[in-house]
């Protein structure tokens, strides 16, 4: 009689236990993936959290251009990991691109002078000499972005992107 109430108790934790992991099994979903990256995934919250922020700055900005923004991030971060650097995300990327990119672009004089003489009126009677280094840094950032969007595309080429929303929600 004991061991028969002892099997039937078994039972019952048995069954009470399979009830537990059966309803944790069926949870409910907090969040979904929208895109990856290699192994690493973008989630729904992640890319709201970053539109919201990015919509309040440009009102102009989408969801598409948002994901690919994180995209783009990760890649570089990713990249930038052969290079053992540290800090925050922003720091990495920024030192990234100061090493491969910023520190190998070079601008002539002679493209100085021509973009001067091209916009001369936008500087409204300032000599060239006053204007110079303002012209060197717009021109240096003109190349380090083209060279940094080859960058992208090469890193993209390289990767297993994988995007898997359809509409903003």
């Amino acid at each position: 009689m004991r061991f028969r109430s002892a099997v039937i108790i078994q039972l019952m934790v048995l069954l009470i236990m399979q009830g537990f992991s059966v309803e944790c099994a069926i949870g409910k979903i907090i969040d979904r993936v929208v895109a990856s990256v290699d192994d690493t995934a973008i989630t729904k919250s992640e890319l709201d959290l970053k539109y919201n922020t990015l919509s309040k700055i440009n009102k102009n900005i989408s969801y598409a251009e948002t994901l690919q923004g994180m995209i783009n991030r990760i890649l570089l971060l990713k990249d930038a990991q052969k290079y053992r650097m540290e800090g925050s995300e922003d720091e990495i990327i920024d030192y990234y691109i100061d090493l491969k990119i910023r520190a190998l672009v070079r601008i002539e004089d002679k493209d100085v002078k021509k973009y001067y003489e091209k916009h001369r009126s936008e500087f409204k009677g300032h000599g060239y000499k006053s204007v110079q280094d303002e012209i060197i840094k717009y021109l240096t950032e003109l190349e380090v972005n083209r060279r940094l969007k080859k960058i992208i595309d090469k890193l993209r080429s390289e990767s297993n992107i994988n995007i898997m929303l359809d509409s903003p929600e």
